[in-house]
């Protein structure tokens, strides 16, 4: 993005998924509670992965 049309937005960096092509409704959407479960979940699950490695490669 040039910094014309940057300049043009008032300075916003916000992408406009909300008006993309195929993206779904605001009401369709998720908590943004559960979201955030999910995301740390997604995190923990990973975070235990990773241990599991460390411990195999330390032997």
């Amino acid at each position: 993005m040039s910094r014309e049309a940057l300049a043009a937005k008032d300075d916003n960096l916000d992408i406009g998924l909300t008006g993309a092509a195929g993206s779904r409704d605001h009401v369709d959407m998720p908590a943004p509670e559960a979201v955030a479960r999910e995301i740390m979940d997604t995190l923990r699950q990973a975070m235990q992965e990773l241990e599991g490695m460390v411990k195999e490669l330390e032997g």
